[in-house]
Parts: C-alpha cells; sequence; structure tokens
C-alpha cells in the first residue's frame, strides 16, 4: 500500500467525525425547533394551516437523530479499527498518529503536544506511515 493509500484509510475516522459533528448540529437545530413549537389555533400567516407542525418537527427531530446516532457508530467502529492498527508502531509514532487522525488535532496541536518542530513532527509521521503494515 502506498503512503497516499495509507493515509486515505487512516483518514476516514477524521471525515466520519465531521460528518458526525454536521449531523449532530443539524439534531441540535431540529431539537430547538421542535421546543419552539406551539399549536396554532389559527390561520395566521407563517402558520401551519393543518395543525401538523409539530408533528412533522417531531418527525424531523427524531430523523436528525437516528442519523446522528447511526453516524455515531459508524465513528465508533472506524476508531476502534485504526487504532487496532496503530499500536503496531512505536510510542512516538503512536502518539502522533493517533492525535492527528483519532483525536482530530491539527499537525502544529500535536508538535506543541509533542514537543516537536513542524519540521520534526512531519518527519516522525512519514516514518510511522512508512511502518505502518495494514
Amino acid at each position: 500500500m502506498t503512503c497516499e493509500e495509507k493515509i486515505s484509510w487512516l483518514s476516514r475516522y477524521r471525515e466520519a467525525e465531521k460528518l458526525y459533528q454536521r449531523l449532530s448540529y443539524r439534531l441540535a437545530e431540529a431539537q430547538e425547533a421542535t421546543r419552539h413549537i406551539t399549536q396554532n389555533l389559527s390561520a395566521a400567516p407563517g402558520g401551519s394551516k393543518d395543525g401538523q407542525s409539530l408533528a412533522r418537527a417531531v418527525e424531523r427531530e427524531e430523523e436528525a437523530e437516528r442519523r446522528a446516532y447511526a453516524q455515531l457508530a459508524v465513528c465508533d467502529a472506524l476508531f476502534e479499527e485504526i487504532d487496532a492498527v496503530l499500536v503496531q508502531l512505536d510510542s512516538s509514532e503512536y502518539c502522533a498518529l493517533r492525535k492527528y487522525y483519532l483525536d482530530c488535532l491539527k499537525w502544529e496541536q500535536v508538535a506543541a503536544d509533542m514537543n516537536f518542530t513542524s519540521r520534526g513532527i512531519f518527519a516522525l509521521r512519514r516514518r510511522a506511515i512508512e511502518h505502518l503494515k495494514l
């Protein structure tokens, strides 16, 4: 497997986590919308004329919740799969790749956490990816 393919394989969790964050945000919006809906007794402009706005809001919230929890399960599975592969590396390589790919830190943050320069952390990343056996 090439380095680019390994990076792509490792990046799956970061992408899944980004999607989970977007879905969680949509869920929070749907929950907020549901809390603000009241039964509308008149046909005032902007109100629901069929009286189903609350039911629709609850359905949207339930769907958003279902999607967010399904994505969370995907994230959990990817986390476990990737972490199980990373343990084959030495401790500094493991730490660097885990912080970036699983803890979703930026490389600058990883370097600062590990007392590396930017150049040093990228050299460590390159070595770690080369040592990684997928």
